[in-house]
């Protein structure tokens, strides 16, 4: 049996977010660099978990929502025999995309001031106390996703695929489940900054839908911007679980600091 992590440390989304250093806030305990475990959840865990605080909760996490009005007035000037300028019509498109991977979260800032300025939102609004520096985003990625494939399947050997030129969503991962027959074991982590839109572009064609489900991962909504959010998706073949715990191994701990 043999696992297969494959790593993506690309901004393949239209609208690039400028990223400078990477921090984790949290409660002391839950800091990378003295914690045991880390907690990953799913988008799923994120809309519906009842028990976490106002502003890690988000009932739109995991959905991207489109306008659609052009592509729905040309269906119907098609449909109708008419110019879609002459069609008054307004759409909103909203995907997600199945299955959904885990969540690693940390947060990205380009100076001291905007840290500072982090530091000050996450203490006052979750008593978030600890700040932990991420040194490198591709290496963290990297061994996020060999401790994940360790913890998940602990008796395969680990070979790693790092593909510069992103992900390719949908017939790509249906490739890895006809590679488990075969007995692999396949991993994905894309990492990149969250963007934050309440209408994030336009819709242009069903053949489209697939890879704007899949943007749903680094999309949310404008209220939460003051986060600057930066995630790590994990995504596997593996027990759907919302929520899981990653062992903090050896590597992981090294691409750490206290901040």
């Amino acid at each position: 049996m043999q696992t297969i992590v494959r790593v993506s440390p690309v901004d393949y989304r239209p609208v690039k977010t400028p990223v400078g250093n990477l921090v984790v806030f949290s409660e002391p305990q839950h800091a990378p660099t003295l914690a045991e475990q880390l907690q990953i959840g799913t988008l799923a865990y994120y809309r519906n978990e009842e028990g976490l605080q106002a502003g890690i909760r988000d009932r739109h996490d995991g959905k991207i929502t489109k306008d659609g009005g052009a592509w729905l007035r040309s269906m119907l000037a098609e449909r109708f025999g008419v110019q879609p300028e002459d069609i008054r019509a307004k759409a909103k498109m909203t995907f997600v995309t199945e299955p959904e991977p885990w969540l690693y979260c940390a947060t990205h800032y380009r100076d001291e001031r905007e840290l500072g300025k982090l530091r000050r939102e996450f203490t006052a609004r979750y008593g978030y106390t600890a700040a932990t520096r991420i040194e490198d985003a591709d290496a963290f990625a990297r061994a996020l996703g060999r401790a994940f494939a360790d913890a998940s399947s602990p008796d395969r050997p680990l070979e790693e695929i790092v593909d510069p030129d992103g992900p390719l969503y949908g017939l790509r991962y249906l490739q890895a489940h006809m590679a488990q027959q075969y007995g692999i074991f396949p991993v994905e982590v894309v990492h990149g900054p969250v963007h934050y839109a309440d209408v994030a572009g336009s819709f242009e064609a069903e053949a489209q839908m697939a890879a704007d489900a899949a943007q749903s991962w680094f999309v949310k909504k404008t209220r939460f911007k003051a986060q600057s959010e930066y995630r790590f998706a994990i995504r596997a073949i593996a027990p759907t679980q919302e929520r899981r715990l990653i062992p903090v191994s050896l590597e992981l701990r090294a691409l750490t600091a206290p901040l």
